[in-house]
């Protein structure tokens, strides 16, 4: 019965400090390496452009031509991010790095929105808890 006993006491204590393990790794990281990702930070940022990343190899740049707010308040801030591409290179809807002078590098899923002659669009849509 003791065996028994030390082995689940063991089993607990092990998955309990398991379990703390993450939580020491994100207190430790350093939060000033964070992006400003938020509405006024790309709203400074509108006529810049973001260099599109695949691996190293720089695919093509985007424009970020405009942002439309959806909902910012003291809890939440979502808006879209509309990007333009004036090359005729395409891509898939998925997840990107993209390069920025000032922001660094920053993961976006972008979506293909249009295709209106020589110019294509794409948006990408963030919501972030304050």
């Amino acid at each position: 019965m003791s065996s028994r006993r030390k082995f689940l006491q063991g089993a607990a204590l092990g998955g309990s400090l398991l379990g703390l393990a993450p939580v020491s790794v994100l207190a430790s990281m350093d939060r000033a390496d964070d992006p400003d990702l938020s509405f006024d930070r790309f709203g400074a940022l509108i006529g810049s452009n973001f260099a599109l990343l695949d691996d190293d190899d720089c695919l093509c740049q985007l424009r970020l031509v405009r942002l439309r707010p959806i909902a910012i308040d003291d809890r939440v801030e979502q808006f879209q991010l509309f990007f333009e591409q004036s090359s005729s290179g395409r891509f898939s809807e998925r997840s990107y790095r993209l390069q920025h002078a000032s922001l660094g590098r920053i993961s976006l899923f972008l979506q293909p929105i249009s295709d209106a002659g020589q110019s294509w669009a794409c948006r990408s849509d963030l919501c972030l808890l304050r």
